[in-house]
């Protein structure tokens, strides 16, 4: 029972600095346009993980806390892989350099978003994990 009242708390005070920022127009900005779906498969992962700490399954919540690190540099490399596909191909067939610097600043900015948000679900897990003791008894 104490677990799950800490858990509740925990949840409820993360929960309340996103509404903060939600308020504040900073997360609806990985929901917009292109990166919305890929910032949904993020949160989503992020979701399962503290739902796999609910039910107190340490390690496979650990486990998916390290992939979402992973996931995030992975979907940064690869936004800025396609940013600069796209500047070549738009170069290559004489496009505006202009448009070219802005369709790369779109791809690297999706990038972003999804990295960001890979990078918080592993802290919001990691933080679950380490202030619910699941920390100090791997060690």
């Amino acid at each position: 029972m104490t677990f799950y009242l800490r858990w509740t708390v925990i949840q409820t005070v993360l929960v309340a600095g996103l509404i903060a920022l939600w308020l504040s127009g900073l997360l609806a900005k990985p929901f917009e346009a292109d990166s919305r779906w890929f910032s949904a498969v993020v949160m989503a992962l992020g979701g399962a993980g503290i739902g796999l700490i609910a039910l107190k399954r340490f390690a496979d919540a650990a486990w998916l806390a390290d992939k979402l690190v992973r996931i995030g540099v992975v979907g940064m490399q690869l936004g800025a892989l396609i940013g600069l596909t796209l500047v070549s191909k738009s170069i290559m067939s004489g496009g505006d350099v202009t448009q070219s610097a802005a369709i790369f600043l779109g791809a690297i900015g999706i990038a972003l978003y999804v990295s960001m948000l890979s990078l918080s679900c592993n802290l919001w897990i990691e933080l679950n994990l380490r202030l619910l003791g699941y920390r100090d008894e791997a060690e």
